[in-house]
């Protein structure tokens, strides 16, 4: 039974339908998937290296401006990612639910946009 599916699989990335990566182990992407994925990687790659000017002058007291606007206190890892993303060309923040994604987010955007500085957010579940 596995191999119509695997003589399929190998007609549909001849016919180049699909991308087989090895990343590393064997990756089957959709080629329009695969393609802006890797132009998402080569912009990354390029912004990870600007050195831009900074957002804020003092990253802590930023912090502690918008806990309190919130009128919440950050765990110290919440903290330590608002003031690493200050300090940074690019941020890509991460984690399972209930980490504390969103009020980094709420934060940095109640941070920058004070200071009027274009924000731009990306969610592949868009929230």
């Amino acid at each position: 039974p596995a191999e119509p599916v695997e003589e399929s699989l190998e007609t549909t990335v001849a016919e180049g339908y699909l991308i087989r990566d090895q990343v590393p182990e064997t990756a089957i992407y959709s080629k329009p998937l695969f393609l802006c994925e890797a132009h998402f990687a080569r912009r990354i790659a390029m912004l990870a290296r600007v050195e831009p000017p900074p957002l804020v002058t003092n990253t802590a007291a930023a912090v502690q401006w918008a806990q309190q606007r919130a009128g919440i206190t950050y765990a110290p890892e919440q903290a330590q990612a608002v003031m690493t993303a200050l300090d940074s060309p690019l941020t890509i923040i991460t984690g399972g639910p209930g980490v504390g994604k969103t009020t980094i987010v709420r934060a940095l955007v109640d941070i920058l946009g004070i200071k009027r500085h274009t924000i731009l957010l990306m969610a592949p579940t868009g929230r």
